[in-house]
């Protein structure tokens, strides 16, 4: 067993309470749904079609929670301590931070960067956890992760790509991937 990888676990005892960049990344999630609740208002109030704009929302909406569950989960598993993980927070907070920015326009202009920070925020920290883990049985399920966002960054790069009619029914393909994959526990 690798030695890097099980320093990287918790401990089993260790305490469970929230460090202070987990509760500063709530904060960004907390902004993120202001964000994503603003835009529906928005939406209903200027009498734009309310089941497409309802949809588009809800999208969203299940990207940042796929995005905080899956953080939180790492945060859960992982030391959040150890410095490899605050950076992998660091970035989760900064790819929150700019899909927030982009949620008014994540269906114009802005889809690429919504996109984008979401898929990165995904595969970089796969790209960081799988290596780490090398050696240890934690790396099937941070592999299966990686394997599952990536299948999943496909529909989603492809729909901020290609124009608007495509992106609503290829992101729904990539939130139902990452739905089911997150609900079948990342298998590989």
């Amino acid at each position: 067993m690798s030695t890097r990888a099980a320093a990287l676990l918790r401990k089993p005892g260790q305490p469970q309470r929230p460090s202070l960049l987990e509760l500063f990344f709530d904060l960004v999630f907390i902004f993120a749904l202001n964000r994503v609740s603003q835009r529906l208002v928005e939406d209903l109030t200027e009498g734009r079609m309310v089941l497409t704009e309802t949809g588009e929302s809800l999208l969203l909406l299940l990207a940042f929670l796929v995005l905080w569950f899956v953080t939180a989960w790492v945060t859960d598993i992982y030391d959040p301590q150890r410095p490899q993980l605050q950076l992998l927070v660091y970035a989760a907070m900064l790819g929150a931070l700019m899909m927030a920015v982009a949620v008014p326009r994540a269906f114009g202009d802005g889809s690429l960067v919504f996109a984008g920070a979401y898929v990165a925020v995904h595969l970089v920290r796969g790209s960081v956890l799988v290596p780490v883990l090398r050696g240890h049985r934690a790396q099937r399920r941070a592999a299966g992760v990686l394997l599952w966002f990536s299948v999943s960054a496909v529909p989603w790069i492809a729909g901020a790509i290609l124009p608007d009619p495509a992106r609503g029914p290829l992101w729904a393909l990539a939130i139902a991937i990452d739905g089911t994959a997150l609900l079948l526990f990342y298998p590989a």
